[in-house]
């Protein structure tokens, strides 16, 4: 699937399930999304390489990181409904595989991960 042709599907998936409220956040998180997926990578600079036009890499990287920043990104409010229809989707197999990871990040803080297994 191309690029312009994912933005599209993310595009038409997240205004139906997230309330981002903006037109402005509600492209940057499908931009941020598509890019996650074709790069596959969380990294702002990574992810931005795939975001095609005009733009050079460090504009695209600032306007990730602006949009990361920006306060009225709700994150747990917006991934609580994507996160409910994934699970929706895989249990309709029969069989729900959850990947559990923990990190320690800090002497005194860790960083647990959940990830939904598929394939």
């Amino acid at each position: 699937m191309t690029v312009i042709r994912t933005y599209h599907t993310m595009i038409n998936k997240i205004q139906h399930t997230i309330p981002t409220g903006h037109a402005y956040r509600l492209r940057n998180l499908a931009w941020f999304v598509t890019g996650i997926f074709h790069s596959q990578s969380v990294h702002i600079s990574k992810v931005a390489n795939k975001i095609p036009g005009q733009a050079k890499r460090v504009s695209q990287t600032r306007r990730l990181s602006r949009f990361l920043d920006n306060s009225q990104v709700r994150v747990r409010q917006w991934y609580r409904p994507v996160a409910s229809s994934l699970l929706q989707e895989a249990a309709k197999s029969g069989v729900i595989r959850l990947i559990i990871d923990a990190t320690k990040v800090a002497q005194n803080h860790q960083l647990l991960m959940v990830s939904l297994a598929y394939r």
